[in-house]
């Protein structure tokens, strides 16, 4: 058998099913930790619990844990816009289920795929806390009169009579 990294996680290659063995039985509790470390990759291959609550993205809310029979990533946030994702296989026993709607602690396996950092649930029980209500991004309305003198992907320079004003889209 071969230790080898793959995609930027740790991989054992070649070793044959028959080889592996149970050699005893623990309960493992979820090491508790920051969203700072988690995205950081400090707790690649460990089963972690992310300190900070968290919600699928409004963009996955109408789908399922597993979609179309495949492996499948949905996309996870925390009230402060960090990101990351759920990586479900699609031999999953609750791939059939929609996503959690709520907010809320979860845990998993970390894991890194490229630089995707991921959480892999262990037991339908990881996504359980998921119950709480949505946080929403606040929304900031504002309007100015003026010239635009810039524009960048994600706002417009404006040139105001009082001096300039950035207004996001």
């Amino acid at each position: 058998a071969t230790l080898m990294n793959y995609k930027g996680s740790s991989e054992i290659s070649g070793l044959p099913l028959d080889k592996a063995y149970k050699i005893g039985t623990t309960t493992v509790t979820a090491k508790v930790v920051s969203m700072a470390d988690f995205l950081a990759n400090k707790y690649e291959g460990q089963y972690v619990e992310i300190d900070t609550p968290v919600q699928v993205s409004e963009s996955d809310l109408s789908k399922t844990w597993v979609v179309g029979g495949a492996h499948t990533n949905i996309n996870m946030e925390d009230a402060d816009g960090n990101k990351f994702l759920v990586r479900s296989g699609k031999y999953s026993s609750f791939g059939a289920q929609t996503v959690a709607q709520g907010s809320g602690k979860i845990k998993g396996i970390a894991s890194i795929y490229n630089s995707d950092i991921q959480l892999v649930f262990a037991q339908t029980s990881d996504y359980a806390g998921l119950t709480g209500a949505r946080f929403v991004k606040e929304v900031v309305a504002a309007s100015a009169e003026g010239l635009v003198v810039a524009v960048s992907e994600k706002s417009y320079l404006i040139k105001t009579a009082d001096g300039y004003a950035y207004v996001f889209v």
